[in-house]
């Protein structure tokens, strides 16, 4: 029997819950963080325009505006580039974290239901809980060693 090979991916799907609210905390973190710095960006332009030149010039609040305008498009597309480079990011690093332990529930399920797997527990490079899969391999060479010996 040959093994399909599966085509590697990046594997950046947003499936899981943990990656579902990895997502939603970054965008309320990263929202609210840009609320706050255009808070203070807008009232510090405020302030500084008001004392130094008076109301009486309208020129001068059109070219504000535009100021004003122009601060927010590019802060917020600043912010929406760091969104997107820190979500994936952050999906990488859980995919390297969650996946290792899928493939560990998975051969802890078979032993649950009876089935001693016959390979120990391998990871991809790269996967975080390398010692939780070594240490979950160790007890399955002993299981496998307790199943093997002659009942006294």
């Amino acid at each position: 029997m040959e093994k399909q090979k599966r085509r590697r991916t990046l594997g950046l799907k947003i499936v899981t819950a943990a990656q579902k609210y990895f997502v939603l905390l970054e965008f309320f973190l990263l929202m609210c963080t840009m609320v706050y710095l255009l808070y203070l960006i807008f009232g510090t332009i405020s302030d500084s325009t008001q004392q130094l030149i008076p109301n009486d010039h309208p020129e001068f609040a059109d070219v504000m505006d535009r100021l004003r305008y122009l601060l927010l498009v590019r802060i917020s597309i600043l912010f929406v580039v760091v969104f997107l480079v820190n979500v994936l990011l952050g999906l990488f690093y859980l995919h390297r974290l969650i996946g290792p332990l899928v493939r560990i529930r998975s051969v802890l399920s078979q032993i649950a239901d009876g089935n001693i797997p016959s390979a120990d527990v391998h990871l991809r490079k790269g996967d975080f809980p390398t010692d939780l899969a070594k240490e979950l391999s160790r007890a399955l060479t002993r299981i496998r060693e307790m199943k093997n010996e002659p009942k006294q």
